[in-house]
């Protein structure tokens, strides 16, 4: 009887034993660390058309300008009050000749039809806020004056979205 006591004593032991061991629960942690910098991402459809002055009107000083609007500029920040710029690459145009471009869109605040004759950089759009923007038109023209020598070249634009 003794034995028959102990035997179950002993399985109840292991019995309890057995079922805290289910029930014990094991915990792990980790950090994560989180970034998100800043974006400012920009990219062009291409290459204008090239800007031809050929022709102009009898007894005017200006000759009849050029322009293209065939290309367009896509853009995402997460930068508020971002801007793009833009500069002519090369020295600045010869007098009388001029180069300028105007930035559609919905993103910010254009500066309008700008000069970037003289190699500078020029904001084009400013005041842009946190979001994305496709399918916005550039133009670019070409004018000049009865008075400019011919003159012809290619000249690399840089378009640069910057933060504040």
């Amino acid at each position: 009887m003794k034995r028959t006591t102990l035997v179950c004593v002993t399985i109840a032991l292991c019995l309890l034993v057995t079922g805290t061991s289910f029930t014990q629960t094991n915990v792990a942690t980790q950090t994560v660390s989180l970034s998100v910098q800043a974006v400012s991402r920009l990219s062009v459809s291409g290459d204008p058309g090239a800007l031809t002055i050929s022709g102009g009107v009898a007894g005017t000083d200006a000759l009849t300008p050029a322009s293209d609007n065939s290309t367009n500029y896509r853009m995402t920040t997460n930068v508020v009050n971002s801007r793009i710029s833009a500069q002519m690459g090369g020295a600045a145009l010869p007098t009388g000749i001029a180069l300028t471009v105007n930035f559609g869109g919905t993103q910010g605040s254009s500066a309008g039809s700008v000069d970037l004759s003289d190699a500078a950089a020029h904001n084009v759009v400013t005041s842009i806020a946190r979001g994305a923007s496709n399918g916005n038109v550039i133009t670019y023209g070409l004018a000049a004056s009865s008075t400019a020598d011919p003159f012809s070249t290619s000249r690399v634009v840089t378009l640069t979205l910057t933060g504040p």
